[in-house]
């Protein structure tokens, strides 16, 4: 990656990449592997964080400089936190679920559970490539762009 790179690139790919790291955790839970569905799962929470980071230090600021957003960064931020509340909800419910034994029926609720969580997720990445990500493809001042550039390369997903 080098500063001539879209910022609005980068954090596409990261979508893609926490998608991929969530259906791979989702794997580890219908194959009861729940050491792995929980190492995934707390792996996929870090990635996510710093990736919400970004967008919220480097992205949304520059919302104030469009002329009318599609979304105002408030739904984004108001998203953010709602995201980062499911999440930290699901990865509670399988600690819990973990130390009391997984049966299939506990293994259907957090499966359920997950579900909620996974389609906020993919309505608020939609959300994002519709509106912030398009709005702002070509808007990021310079500085933005760099930051963004630089910090996403600590937030790569393998």
């Amino acid at each position: 990656m080098d500063a001539s790179a879209d910022p609005i690139g980068l954090l596409l790919e990261q979508h893609d990449h926490l998608e991929d790291l969530f259906a791979r955790h989702q794997d580890a839970l219908v194959d009861r592997r729940w050491e792995d569905a929980a190492r995934l799962l707390d792996e996929y929470s870090q990635h996510l964080k710093r990736h919400i980071e970004l967008e919220e230090r480097y992205l949304l600021p520059q919302c104030a400089h469009l002329r009318i957003p599609r979304w105002p960064g408030d739904v984004y931020h108001a998203e953010h936190r709602r995201i980062e509340l499911l999440l930290y909800k699901a990865r509670a419910s399988l600690a819990h679920a973990c130390r009391d034994g997984i049966t299939s029926r506990v293994l259907i609720v957090l499966l359920d559970h997950e579900g909620t969580f996974k389609r906020l997720i993919e309505h608020h990445h939609e959300r994002e490539e519709k509106g912030l990500f398009r709005e702002l493809r070509c808007g990021p001042c310079v500085e933005a762009r760099s930051a963004i550039i630089r910090n996403a390369i600590g937030c790569e997903i393998p």
